[in-house]
């Protein structure tokens, strides 16, 4: 972020946000501006807190505000932007809070002073001025069960507060700008998507393997957080519930974020399980879990009843669906509470956010052999890890096997999956339901377990043909029913954007040919030209089925870009459409080969300079040019087990690069000297403050968390460990 932080906000802003705070006749003197947050950039946002110096008739004034823009890095902006995070939080303000605090004058939301939509600008109260202080510093704090039960019992009551000022009222018919879609399973659907099976891919299934070695029992439960089955239960728990008292979410209420981002319109036990299973371990939330709830359930019906709103649920039926649903709180956990132990997927301590944090977040976070190797030596994390796995298996051994929860789950996938179309012939129109092809795999297996009430005769007579249709050049257009080839965006008679044909594949979504040597920058310009075209924030004013096709296609085309982009990615995608891949067991690789990565690895983990890591950088570069050239050439002699084998090989020096990268920022921040003195105490044993033995190791992060490292000598350094040893304190 630069150092001048007075060019993110304007003279001309700060009097418009002053007006609102003292009225027409203020007067700003000056103004300053500083980060809001001191500890780590916001993953969503850049906050910045505004002070400035003002007159207001004859008093001297100094007031505070807090402005929340699109954040600064580029891997953010694009997370926001699939996410549509500010259109929701400035539909929120704008159009739900007036109607909020009408119901319910103390509302607990911060106020919002004055938005800027056409820049994604929000200008709100400084909650800092009104005595709140954050408890937890960055989300690796989490470890330490930082709040204590009176905390948590008053996050428990303002969100049953919160939540009662909405209750008796259908929000995505009121406001359907805000609540039409839940972002993260339209937008944002193949990011989450792909967010949630890589945190079980690399912490919950391989602990399984590991610690339940040969339990089909633990393992199968594990392995069913990754399937679409799983992503799909997590939509529907998203969605309003007729079982559940739905209410306007918080939607991301954890420690640090109570007041901010609200995003969804269902029941809000999910809020609920958003907050016990981020913030509290396994052990704290189920030895407060009932009691939490119930505070909850009081205060909710006080509040009610204060305001006279009807309750038409009790105790009992409350307390069902939490646990019934209680899958969202399992997710979060998955795919947070390992990140929390294991370091290198969040900043720790002063240490800013980078491209690299979000990247290693989205994929998952550390590598299998790192958690593993936390699971082994931290007894803290692995009671955690294994108490998750086990009530992982008891969730879905008790709610989600069995022949009536696939009936149901099937008639909601075909919802998913049927959509309808016109097919013109001549002077008639036949009006038939289909099966998306993307859809027709997942959904087959169930077809057997649905009664024939569930699917209508007409359906079940048009599956056989769905395939045929979908090969066709072209289809009918959804609007004005003229023919147009299937991979047009648009239809050429009444320019109508018509729904994706997800059965093309990224090369023809992006216009490209389909062969692994291309030009990123002309990859890049056609991604941008037609992301242009399509964006959701172009068709605001459209009808719901082109909003809902850009939706769609916006995402898909990220999804398209993201996979073309890297030269890795893309050979894994080609031979995917072979019917191929390179997961374990299907490539044996040479001894010798795994040797000399084994040598590299060493050799990185000895370099002693900046200087030394370079030269491995440029070196492992070449390397990855030399694999890249490759592979196009297998490629185009069509030698596809030789393209699979080097893709392989490939894929240990990418990993290689992002440990270079890694290191290459804890060099940079922390510098050499740093470095060595921590290298040559790195395996010796060392006593914390509580007595509690464990080793250098272990605390490394230092390297990386500590803003200011400049060490003058080593009692300095252990001064440091301790301190940072030391559990923060509410």
């Amino acid at each position: 972020m630069p150092e001048n932080l007075r060019s993110f906000v304007t003279a001309k802003e700060v009097l418009a946000v002053a007006q609102h705070m003292h009225g027409a006749e203020v007067q700003v003197v000056d103004y300053e501006v500083e980060k809001a947050t001191t500890s780590v950039q916001g993953f969503l946002s850049n906050i910045l807190r505004v002070t400035y110096n003002a007159k207001v008739g004859q008093q001297d004034v100094t007031s505070k505000f807090v402005v929340k823009r699109k954040p600064i890095l580029e891997s953010q902006q694009s997370m926001v932007d699939e996410m549509q995070a500010f259109e929701h939080e400035i539909g929120f303000f704008k159009l739900c809070v007036p109607m909020l605090r009408e119901r319910c004058p103390d509302l607990p939301a911060v106020t919002c002073y004055l938005i800027d939509e056409e820049n994604s600008i929000i200008y709100m109260e400084d909650l800092k001025e009104s005595g709140y202080v954050a408890l937890v510093r960055c989300i690796g704090d989490l470890k330490y069960n930082l709040l204590t039960e009176q905390h948590m019992d008053m996050i428990m009551r303002t969100l049953a507060k919160f939540h009662s000022a909405s209750l008796g009222v259908d929000w995505k018919q009121k406001v359907p700008d805000v609540f039409k879609s839940d972002t993260m399973f339209t937008t944002a659907a193949e990011m989450s998507r792909k967010f949630v099976r890589l945190s079980a891919e690399k912490a919950l299934v391989p602990i399984t393997q590991y610690h339940f070695k040969g339990n089909e029992y633990y393992a199968r439960s594990s392995r069913w957080t990754m399937s679409e089955d799983f992503f799909l239960v997590l939509k529907a728990i998203c969605e309003p519930d007729e079982a559940g008292l739905n209410v306007v979410c918080h939607g991301d209420s954890w420690a640090n974020n109570m007041m901010f981002k609200i995003c969804r319109y269902t029941p809000g036990n999910r809020d609920l399980m958003y907050f016990l299973y981020m913030v509290c371990s396994a052990d704290m939330r189920k030895k407060s879990e009932k009691r939490l709830l119930l505070t909850y359930w009081n205060a909710f019906l006080e509040e009610c009843k204060e305001r006279k709103v009807p309750v038409q649920q009790d105790w009992e039926q409350f307390y069902l669906n939490f646990d019934r649903n209680r899958a969202f709180g399992l997710m979060m956990a998955i795919c947070m509470r390992p990140s929390i132990f294991v370091k290198g997927t969040f900043p720790e301590g002063d240490e800013a956010l980078t491209d690299d944090h979000i990247s290693s977040m989205l994929e998952g976070g550390s590598e299998v052999s790192d958690t593993i190797r936390e699971f082994d030596s931290n007894p803290e994390f692995r009671a955690e890890m294994i108490s998750l796995v086990e009530e992982t298996a008891e969730l879905y051994y008790k709610y989600y096997t069995g022949k009536v929860y696939f009936k149901r789950r099937a008639s909601s996938r075909l919802k998913d999956s049927i959509h309808s179309a016109t097919i013109h012939t001549g002077k008639n129109a036949y009006s038939i339901m289909l099966l998306r092809p993307s859809c027709r795999s997942a959904v087959s297996p169930l077809l057997p377990l649905l009664s024939s009430k569930v699917l209508k005769p007409d359906v079940q007579a048009s599956v056989a043909k769905s395939r045929a249709l979908f090969k066709a050049s072209k289809i009918a257009c959804w609007k004005c029913g003229a023919d147009k080839p299937l991979d047009n965006f648009f239809c050429n008679k009444c320019s109508a954007l018509q729904e994706p044909n997800q059965s093309s594949t990224y090369f023809q979504m992006l216009g490209v040919d389909r062969k692994f040597d291309l030009k990123v920058a002309d990859l890049t310009k056609k991604f941008r030209s037609l992301q242009n075209l399509v964006h959701p924030d172009k068709f605001g004013n459209k009808s719901q089925d082109e909003l809902q096709h850009s939706e769609t296609l916006s995402a898909l085309l990220n999804q398209a870009y993201k996979t073309l982009l890297k030269p890795l990615d893309r050979g894994l995608y080609l031979l995917s459409l072979e019917g191929m891949s390179i997961e374990e067991g299907t490539i044996e690789m040479d001894p010798a080969f795994l040797m000399q990565i084994m040598e590299l690895n060493e050799e990185l983990e000895a370099a002693s300079s900046s200087q030394a890591i370079l030269k491995l950088a440029e070196r492992n570069a070449k390397i990855l040019d030399g694999y890249t050239r490759n592979i196009d050439s297998a490629f185009a002699e069509k030698n596809l087990e030789k393209a699979k084998k080097l893709l392989a090989e490939m894929k240990y020096y990418a990993s290689l690069d992002e440990k270079i990268k890694e290191l290459k920022r804890i060099f940079a921040r922390c510098g050499t000297s740093v470095v060595k003195f921590f290298r040559a105490i790195w395996n010796l044993p060392i006593a914390t403050q509580q007595g509690a033995a464990t080793g250098v190791r272990e605390f490394c992060c230092l390297l990386v968390s500590s803003q200011n490292c400049k060490v003058k000598n080593a009692s300095h350094v252990w001064h440091v460990i301790f301190w940072t040893l030391q559990p923060v304190r509410p």
